[in-house]
């Protein structure tokens, strides 16, 4: 019974899989709020022609600010722009194929919306969660596509299913798949896996219908992600040998109908692309990205691999651990090896030209992402390459224990416990072995110019504001600290006026400071405001729910970036705020520093500092 069991889980691992992501989307997204839509970041211009074609009839994408105010935050936090001015005209920025794939599941929505009496604007919250399942479905169809795959190369059943739990959990996948499922890797995952797939049965059974699948899917691969089209090299390793491909071609050469159908499809599916270019541009051609460019003559290889700041290996260490497996392949059939190395060395190096190595990704390094039917493959070569039960077993103790740290970084990232800008190895380090968020502000040393500091201990009065609110009643060092509750809910702060001598225009007043709370998170924060007796003002809050955890002395950092510009009789506040019916807070050791930064580019955005005012 246990065997029929093992069996069946086996058969329809694909589907276990896809009920474990819609668990882990149901208890980690949450559309119905702004800032956590599903048609988000680049997702919303692989989006709009959607909208723009079947609702609004605008390919100048006019309705942005429209959706942008009724949907997502005001602050424009999560705000993406895609319209490209190129000579007057509006241009989406990006390619159209995830709009195809979309499109049955957009009219769907569209439908359901409109039976439903809701707003059928095209992104309201149907819209929003039919993009889910849209994503869902495709991880679906390309898992069940690798689990032939594999198969074709000959693994078990039960191999088959482990190689897919390992790289739908051991990797980068789940974060993509259920927080940002309106990327385009997920679908190109999927489609690069039909891929292969088409190529293998085509190869093998020289039929008509998998020629015709190969040529339609590659279309489709090319128009979602156009660098993708370097999976052509891939052509050599399916057909296992060159006679194989030799044969492959001369059959398809022999049927010359099969070639002109197949390439009739390839043509139709990527002429859509140019076609929505004339219709926004009145241009056939044009390079939508901007300034943004492929860097030909300077790659990082080094960064893209191995960097602290989204290096595949270090995120994914699956992925370096699965390139083991080239050494089987090696032993198995050399011309396979061969031109894997050839696909993953161009691929690595085309990628690594990009002008943002990281991609601005999260969660490890988005792109490879693409490329895990290869990694899958990889991972079958390497459990041939192992044949003493011991170290099978070892070697599935392993590959697990990389599922469970991947899934606890899936678990890290989506808290914000790694940060969403630069990463360092110290912030790496600092970040890797909690699972709490760190209120922390990440300072090179060689950044600062000059410092002047000013502290409280809570210990005796200094002059400061709402010194009223000391209390002995606990603290974290000494006797005494700040309390502030309901009936005190301003709490010890500093006025500063007038303002201090910065040495630089690059300024921020870092605040350090430790907080116990009585009841865990409340909505208890940290201010800073600039007033002057005329006009100016500026207010900005750092919020201290994430950080609090109950009945324990936190440690938090937080840093103001100020203005450029400050009226002389200026007013600087700083103090903690309590608001109505959050569990009490205690603050003590309380430090605060005005520091001049070097004025340089890369001293400007630093992790841990919020932009105070404009």
């Amino acid at each position: 019974m246990i065997t029929s069991l093992m069996r069946i889980l086996c058969r329809y691992m694909p589907e276990l899989i896809l009920l474990v992501y819609i668990g882990l989307f149901v208890g980690f997204k949450q559309p119905a709020q702004k800032w956590d839509r599903v048609i988000n970041s680049d997702g919303k211009g692989y989006y709009a022609y959607l909208p723009a074609i079947f609702i609004y009839q605008d390919l100048d994408y006019c309705f942005v600010e429209t959706y942008e105010s009724d949907y997502y935050p005001s602050d424009r936090s999560v705000f993406k722009e895609f319209r490209l001015d190129h000579n007057g005209q509006t241009v989406n920025k990006y390619f159209a194929g995830l709009a195809i794939l979309w499109l049955p599941f957009f009219l769907l929505a569209h439908i359901i919306t409109l039976l439903a009496g809701m707003p059928a604007d095209g992104y309201s919250i149907i819209y929003q969660y039919t993009i889910a399942v849209a994503t869902l479905f495709y991880l679906w169809a390309g898992c069940r596509a690798l689990f032939s795959v594999l198969i074709r190369f000959g693994a078990s059943q039960a191999l088959s299913s482990f190689i897919l739990l390992a790289i739908t959990l051991g990797t980068n996948m789940v974060f993509y798949a259920i927080i940002e499922p309106s990327m385009s890797h997920i679908y190109s995952f999927s489609l690069i896996t039909l891929y292969i797939l088409s190529l293998l049965n085509y190869f093998a059974t020289k039929e008509r219908r998998w020629f015709l699948m190969f040529t339609a899917v590659f279309g489709l691969i090319v128009i979602t992600r156009p660098t993708n089209v370097l999976v052509i090299l891939l052509l050599p390793f399916m057909a296992g040998s060159i006679q194989t491909l030799k044969d492959g071609i001369k059959h398809i050469w022999k049927n010359k109908p099969w070639f002109l159908w197949s390439i009739s499809i390839f043509i139709l599916i990527i002429a859509l692309q140019p076609l929505l270019y004339y219709f926004q541009s009145g241009q056939l051609w044009i390079y939508s990205y901007g300034e943004e460019q492929l860097e030909f003559i300077n790659p990082k290889i080094l960064n893209i691999l191995f960097s602290f700041n989204r290096g595949w290996f270090i995120y994914t260490p699956l992925a370096l651990f699965s390139l083991t497996g080239l050494i089987a392949l090696y032993r198995d059939n050399k011309f396979r090896f061969i031109s894997l190395i050839v696909f993953f060395s161009t691929s690595i190096y085309l990628i690594s030209c990009w002008w943002v190595f990281y991609y601005a990704s999260k969660c490890g390094q988005r792109v490879f992402i693409d490329l895990y039917p290869v990694l899958a493959i990889l991972l079958f070569y390497l459990f041939s390459l192992v044949n003493r039960k011991s170290w099978r077993v070892l070697l599935y103790i392993v590959i697990a224990l990389l599922i469970l740290l991947n899934m606890i970084q899936f678990y890290q990232h989506t808290k914000w416990i790694f940060p969403v800008a630069t990463i360092t190895g110290s912030i790496y380090w600092d970040a890797f072995t909690t699972i709490h968020p760190k209120a922390r502000v990440y300072l090179p040393e060689e950044a600062v110019f000059a410092t002047l500091t000013m502290s409280h201990d809570m210990e005796k009065k200094k002059r400061w504001m709402n010194e009223h609110t000391l209390t002995g009643n606990h603290a974290y060092s000494g006797n005494s600290s700040s309390l502030i509750n309901d009936a005190l809910p301003y709490g010890i702060g500093l006025r500063i006026d007038p303002l201090p001598q910065f040495e630089t225009m690059n300024r921020i007043v870092k605040v350090t400071a430790r907080i116990w709370s009585a009841g865990g998170s409340g909505g208890s924060s940290l201010v800073l405001t600039l007033t002057d007796t005329i006009e100016f003002s500026c207010y900005r809050a750092f919020y201290l729910e994430p950080f609090i955890r109950k009945k324990r002395w936190i440690p938090i950092e937080c840093a103001f970036s100020l203005p450029d510009h400050i009226p002389e009789n200026t007013v600087m506040k700083i103090y903690f705020y309590h608001p109505h019916n959050t569990p009490s807070l205690y603050i003590d050791d309380l430090t605060i520093d005005f520091i001049s930064l070097k004025d340089r580019p890369e001293y400007k955005k630093i992790e841990g500092v919020l932009v105070s005012c404009h």
